[in-house]
């Protein structure tokens, strides 16, 4: 795996569905994700990093749900993230990006995130 491999990061933007949102109101994982663009739009902190918005990564008890990867690597995913959270997401994308090997290290996860780790999937 080559250090130039993109990593996506997944936004579920229907989370928190029970929090009923008013017309051109915004729901906490569409703000989640409006953040996340911001922050990726600088592209110093970015790299090669693009994000997706979802409809939906399962998580739905505890919203703010990103995922991130890259083809034949480990895939890992976050719950319970707020907007405030974005930089941090981005720059732990990027560091997992720079492992050029495709591991997953859990000491790559800033400790801003460690009560927020829901699941790894390692690649096959």
């Amino acid at each position: 795996m080559h250090v130039s491999s993109p990593i996506w990061l997944k936004v579920c933007v229907t989370c928190d569905r029970t929090v009923p949102t008013g017309p051109g109101q915004k729901g906490h994982g569409a703000q989640l994700a409006d953040c996340i663009e911001t922050v990726l739009q600088d592209r110093a902190v970015a790299g090669n990093i693009t994000m997706r918005r979802v409809p939906c990564l399962s998580g739905c008890k505890h919203p703010g749900n990103i995922a991130v990867g890259a083809m034949g690597r480990a895939t890992i995913r976050f719950h319970n993230l707020r907007p405030e959270k974005a930089r941090v997401v981005v720059e732990m994308a990027a560091r997992f990006q720079a492992r050029g090997d495709g591991s997953w290290d859990e000491k790559a996860i800033p400790e801003e995130l460690n009560d927020h780790l829901a699941a790894v999937i390692h690649a096959h």
